[in-house]
């Protein structure tokens, strides 16, 4: 099986949306390969350690989940897919306890960098204003990497400030990094100039998956999530 045959089948998985680290592992762990995954029966989605509520969910769920039209809907948007068995997925987020099982990615990955991560609040103070772009100039000068989330306030402005001193840097978002669900939706120029610079926009999330309101709430399934975008706070 083509490695590009294999990715596709964790499309499934992810755009479900209640597939999360921990049942991913136990899916990686029983079967040879993620496609005899996705055409796995009840039973032995079960006997994998997955849990019966979330069996016929996705046993439902998948007649509308088609591998091939997933991987060319991300294919589309620009997005490549990197898993947790990549040698190209981050080893520092691979060494937490819930690390995401799939990343999708616009942009570059690199492993051998220095990152740091630049975050604060949206309502940016007169000081956060004057401070930030002193300590990240200097930061991406040095070959630090600054890792934001692509918010408005200090995240932008964190993005901003590495780009004008050429240096890199990667947003991680709460939502999917396709042009339709990056929010804010005015940062969405920036994101694109991040990827063009060399850095990355990545998140766990699929594509048409927008932020939402409720922090926490797993994304619905594809044929049933919204496609409007929601704000996030």
């Amino acid at each position: 099986m083509s490695i590009q045959d294999d990715l596709k089948y964790w499309l499934p998985f992810s755009y479900y949306g209640k597939f999360g680290p921990v049942r991913f592992r136990k899916i990686l762990s029983y079967f040879p390969n993620m496609e005899e995954a996705y055409r796995a029966s009840g039973t032995d989605l079960m006997q994998a350690g997955i849990e019966e509520k979330y069996v016929s969910e996705f046993v439902s769920a998948r007649l509308d989940l088609n591998p091939d039209k997933l991987w060319e809907e991300v294919a589309a948007s620009g997005i490549r897919l990197v898993t947790i068995n990549d040698d190209k997925y981050p080893s520092r987020l691979k060494e937490i306890y819930d690390a995401p099982a799939l990343l999708y990615v616009r942009g570059e990955l690199k492993e051998d960098e220095w990152p740091l991560a630049v975050v604060g609040t949206r309502k940016i103070t007169s000081y956060g204003r004057v401070v930030t772009p002193k300590i990240v100039a200097d930061l991406a000068r040095q070959g630090i990497a600054i890792i934001s989330g692509l918010a408005f306030g200090v995240d932008a402005l964190a993005h901003s400030v590495t780009l004008e001193n050429h240096g890199r840097t990667v947003a991680v978002l709460g939502s999917g990094i396709d042009d339709q669900s990056i929010y804010p939706v005015p940062n969405l120029e920036l994101a694109r100039r991040i990827v063009e610079s060399g850095g990355a926009v990545i998140s766990e999330l699929p594509p048409q998956n927008p932020a939402l309101e409720t922090k926490f709430s797993a994304p619905q399934p594809h044929h049933l999530r919204p496609r409007a975008r929601r704000p996030c706070h």
